[in-house]
């Protein structure tokens, strides 16, 4: 398996122990880190041994069931914990290096986590046989929003089935309710929501809090749809969700999990790429590696083992033209964000209340300082969701340099 470095969570993991492991160092990392570092021992049963031999332990938040609850408790007490984010913890016996504080988000959900580890190791989570738990099956999916982190996340894992139905095309359950086809060869989201059942926790927690029936929303660079069965589901037959995903294999799937989710009367796929300009053609490339999720419209030069296809362009402005009111818009277009901007002052303008949830990174190629500032100035306070799904307040100048290299969730709205 190769090492998915399109992928932020673990390009940064690897980053810092590049960083920070001495030469020939022996440590216990997910097999994909084995092409990093040649002393790597992958996660196996034989755990007894590579805990004695090794000195650091690179632990995947999703694959700590697969561990289990003593080999935890066991790396937890003869090491300290010196990185974390979204999707890893690394522990340590380096004695030079700084001890993260227990309160840190990421380290924090980590032993919430195996809280709950240690009760499904002495007794079930989910009783299979107690259909009845809102836990087991969110029937409403506003009880999402009562849910914390872990319980959501381990919930939707349960839960979670697989289909494969041929032609590269998979089945998921996600959310405990949604049927979902995936494309078998993408790595940036399909593993997550086969094995998972969920996606970005922490968006999905706020978003369905924000929505409401009704709404009319944008979800702009769709992909799979995860986000547009969201909105189809909360707004419902008062409401209209717009789902845009230039990738035509990508918006074939998304309009077939539409339908079976019983949304398609409130619900349109439009196979586009959103810019600031109407029926232009430019190029989409999809990155080498299978990362379909970072495919982007917003680069020039096609590398070896890149593929790309010309789509054509569409402004926000035009895509609302005929709605009479625009409440959230999710956008996830990798580069193209300034560009889509450009593209939506009608409809920033007509919507005193509208929301847009976007992706953000400060090394885009556009002037990120100057996109930022004319958010501002279109009266949107800038704020980002943090990992424990609240909505925070976000300076200009943090933006840009507080994540390296990294992006942030911005929740962009109008004070009252």
């Amino acid at each position: 398996m190769s090492f998915p470095n399109n992928d932020a969570y673990w390009a940064n993991a690897a980053k810092f122990l590049e960083k920070n492991l001495k030469l020939d160092t022996k440590l216990v990392a997910p097999n994909e880190f084995r092409e990093k570092f040649k002393s790597a021992k992958p996660y196996v049963s034989n755990w007894n041994k590579s805990l004695d031999e090794c000195q650091w332990f690179v632990i995947h938040k999703g694959m700590m069931d697969k561990i289990g609850y003593s080999v935890l408790e066991n790396i937890v007490n003869k090491s300290t914990p010196v990185f974390a984010n979204e999707v890893f913890v690394i522990f340590s016996q380096e004695i030079n290096l700084p001890a993260l504080q227990s309160d840190f988000v990421h380290l924090k959900a980590f032993f919430e986590q195996m809280q709950l580890l240690d009760k499904t190791s002495k007794e079930p989570l989910i009783n299979s046989q107690n259909t009845s738990s809102k836990n087991v099956f969110f029937s409403d999916i506003k009880d999402i929003v009562s849910c914390n982190r872990t319980e959501l996340e381990l919930t939707c894992r349960e839960m979670s089935q697989t289909a494969y139905l041929g032609d590269g095309i998979v089945l998921s359950r996600v959310l405990t309710k949604y049927m979902c086809y995936l494309e078998g060869q993408d790595l940036s989201l399909t593993p997550h929501l086969c094995l998972n059942g969920y996606w970005e926790s922490w968006i999905t927690q706020v978003m369905i809090q924000q929505l409401f029936p009704g709404n009319y929303c944008l979800d702009i660079g769709a992909n799979c749809g995860y986000y547009s069965l969201i909105m189809a589901d909360v707004v419902g037959h008062t409401g209209h969700v717009m789902a845009v995903e230039p990738n035509p294999r990508l918006a074939s799937l998304l309009e077939k999990s539409l339908n079976v989710n019983g949304f398609s009367k409130h619900s349109i796929v439009v196979e586009k790429a959103v810019a600031d300009t109407n029926g232009a053609q430019v190029n989409l490339v999809i990155p080498k590696g299978g990362f379909w999720g970072s495919s982007t419209i917003a680069q020039t030069d096609i590398s070896a083992g890149e593929k790309s296809f010309a789509v054509e362009t569409v402004t926000v402005d035009e895509l609302t033209k005929d709605w009479t009111q625009v409440d959230l818009i999710k956008i996830d277009a990798e580069g193209a964000e300034e560009a889509i901007w450009r593209g939506m002052q009608e409809t920033i303008n007509k919507n005193e209340n509208i929301i847009i949830i976007m992706e953000f990174c400060s090394y885009r190629d556009y002037d990120a300082k100057e996109f930022l500032q004319k958010i501002q100035a279109a009266g949107f306070s800038i704020k980002y969701i943090d990992n424990d799904a609240k909505i925070k307040s976000l300076s200009i100048e943090d933006c840009l340099t507080a994540r390296s290299g990294e992006y942030w969730d911005l929740f962009l709205q109008r004070d009252n």
